[in-house]
């Protein structure tokens, strides 16, 4: 496994998934939005060497496989060395209760040098897309990394109206 990180806010309980695999980490957060939810983040080999290609995609296609049940929020997000229009193509065509986030703005992701691309994505399945408001690029990190942070933001939801108790005289 090679830089992978999950960071998880204080207020959320969770737990590790075991590491089944080499190129993904997934943590279960138990109290987001009230719902249990799948966090994964994948590295995918920039590689000649086509084996390890083939062997993130197959884990790719089993993390999304296992994720895909009814009413289980999962999202993936991470470093997938493939042009959003390939990683597109390849979730629409195999996995259609899956989608990919579009970032608006600045959507580069990786800069090398004049280099610019998009290959690192968000990949939500079909319960996780009604939380899902926007996905988008940071930009205030640079220079921590040659790839820029992905965000993605939430609707707001009934929860989120709570207002503190009016005291009574």
């Amino acid at each position: 496994m090679r830089g992978l990180y999950i960071g998880v806010h204080s207020s959320c309980s969770f737990t590790q998934e075991p590491l089944l695999y080499k190129y993904i980490i997934t943590v279960n957060i138990t109290s987001f939005w009230n719902e249990k939810c799948a966090v994964g983040n994948i590295y995918f080999p920039y590689t000649k060497w086509k084996y390890n290609r083939l062997l993130a995609f197959k884990e790719l296609d089993q993390w999304l496989k296992f994720h895909n049940r009814d009413n289980y929020l999962a999202i993936l997000m991470g470093d997938f060395n493939t042009p959003l229009h390939k990683i597109k193509k390849y979730i629409s065509a195999h996995f259609p209760n899956w989608n990919v986030a579009s970032f608006t703005g600045n959507n580069f992701t990786y800069i090398k040098g004049s280099r610019t691309t998009c290959i690192d994505h968000i990949i939500f399945n079909n319960a996780m897309a009604k939380h899902v408001n926007m996905a988008s690029v940071c930009t205030s990190f640079f220079g921590i990394s040659d790839h820029k942070l992905i965000l993605f933001s939430r609707n707001k939801t009934f929860s989120d109206d709570f207002q503190k108790p009016k005291k009574n005289f």
